[in-house]
């Protein structure tokens, strides 16, 4: 019985706590808690629009106000990032819990360059 080799690169990518081994495979996988998070801060976003206080919000949503705050973010990252993290196409160590720790840049281009994504 012969077997068959195959060479691909891996990486070894940081998230959080915990280190991700990363194979080609999986790039594309959607990280389900930060597309949640990011759909429901865009939610929040539309309530502070629709004039809600961010006291509001958060009994509406029964998050705490750090949580909510913290996350309202997410709605202003440029679109094709916002693509990449409905797609997977995110980098590893982009996940939901340290983007709510990162001053996310207003400028749509330095906001590619923090996060990679082109």
């Amino acid at each position: 019985m012969s077997g068959k080799q195959f060479t691909f690169d891996v990486e070894l990518k940081k998230r959080g706590v915990e280190r991700k081994l990363v194979l080609p495979t999986q790039l594309l996988q959607p990280d389900p808690v930060l597309i949640d998070t990011l759909a429901k801060a865009t939610i929040w976003l539309e309530d502070l629009k629709a004039g809600l206080s961010i006291t509001a919000i958060v009994q509406k949503h029964e998050h705490a106000e750090s949580y909510v705050q913290s996350r309202l973010q997410l709605p202003f990252l440029l679109p094709k990032i916002q693509g990449a993290i409905l797609e997977g196409r995110q980098p590893a160590e982009l996940t939901a819990k340290a983007i709510s720790r990162m001053k996310i840049p207003t400028d749509w281009k330095e906001q590619e360059n923090l996060f990679g994504i082109v």
